[in-house]
């Protein structure tokens, strides 16, 4: 299984895979696209594979069962290590989850998710558009048309949706990723972005300087040696503005975990542990801004002095049993607050 990856891996960078097209249209969370041009040109040894990584293989056959039952589709896995070429752009390849079977044969490729965490509300409307790219990738390597995910969320609730290949947007596609695989051939890499993916990628390509080596750069550098000096200032200025403004909050919040702002976002100020390594384990608070939708999930309680009242603000509407426990206790219903 090892060597299987080690060669999977090694193929790869021969060619774009659909986790690198998100990345090289600028839309990945986890890649930037110097990263993905890294990737090609630098002779690295294979990486061991994240934790996170062999947890959602483990969990695909299950997904992929929930999928078959709520779909009533058949599907077909050609393994982790099967890397499909593209015929049409011999630059493109992918490793689908699952086919789509059918009586006739393959129709169309369906990726298997699965999300955790706050990654969810990612999902209310539409798949993220960096999963979207992914998807449209694929199909374009196996010309084919009809595409599908299918998500696990949190462990204890699936969906799926259906999206089929998008003619515009696979021209896009392809003509993006043949400029990159140009820039690959060349030795250009793309510019770098603001992401830490980005600041590593640059590590890599230039591990070491050259001590007897001087460059000379035109006056857009000097723009942008401005710019460095004056971020530098007022990173120092911020820091002190933004600890101040914390203080204050933490102040006002004094024990509480949860405060709600009139916007209905809210902050939460909760006990973090640190585990101790080189340095002692401790514990504190750390403050955090919340969203609308997350305070909206949040069941919470304030108590006002001026008119000596608790207020329950529950996250979703009260079954009858509780309902009539809380009004035994003395709460009355009022109209809630637009938001």
């Amino acid at each position: 299984m090892i060597n299987q990856r080690k060669e999977w891996l090694e193929k790869r960078r021969s060619y774009i895979t659909s986790s690198d097209a998100a990345a090289i249209l600028n839309l990945s969370r986890y890649k930037s696209a110097l990263e993905v041009y890294a990737d090609k040109v630098l002779d690295a040894a294979a990486e061991d594979e994240p934790e996170y990584v062999k947890i959602g293989k483990l969990q695909e056959p299950v997904i992929a069962k929930l999928y078959e039952d709520a779909t009533e589709r058949a599907l077909l896995d050609n393994g982790d290590y099967d890397l499909v070429c593209s015929t049409d752009h011999p630059f493109m390849a992918a490793t689908p989850d699952r086919y789509w079977n059918s009586l006739v044969g393959v129709i169309g490729i369906v990726e298997l998710k699965n999300v955790v965490g706050f990654k969810q509300y990612d999902w209310l409307e539409e798949p993220p558009l960096m999963f979207q790219v992914q998807l449209q990738h694929q199909l374009i390597v196996c010309g084919l048309k009809k595409g599908s995910f299918g998500v696990l969320f949190n462990g204890n609730s699936f969906g799926w949706v259906d999206q089929d290949l998008n003619g515009r947007f696979a021209d896009y596609l392809i003509e993006q990723e043949k400029a990159f695989w140009q820039r690959v051939q060349e030795r250009r890499p793309p510019e770098p972005d603001a992401s830490v993916s980005a600041k590593e990628a640059i590590a890599r390509l230039y591990p070491k300087e050259h001590e007897a080596e001087a460059i000379a750069l035109d006056s857009t550098y000097l723009d942008l040696a401005t710019h460095l000096d004056n971020a530098k200032k007022l990173k120092k200025e911020n820091k002190h503005a933004i600890l101040e403004i914390e203080n204050q909050i933490k102040a006002a919040m004094g024990d509480a975990a949860v405060a709600l702002l009139p916007d209905c976002s809210s902050f939460t100020l909760k006990t973090v542990q640190r585990v101790g390594y080189s340095v002692e384990a401790t514990s504190y608070r750390q403050l955090r801004k919340e969203s609308k939708r997350m305070a909206a999930t949040m069941n919470t309680a304030t108590y006002s002095p001026e008119d000596n009242k608790l207020r329950l603000y529950p996250a979703s509407r009260l079954d009858a049993e509780t309902y009539a426990k809380v009004k035994a206790a003395g709460f009355a219903r009022t109209r809630p607050k637009a938001c």
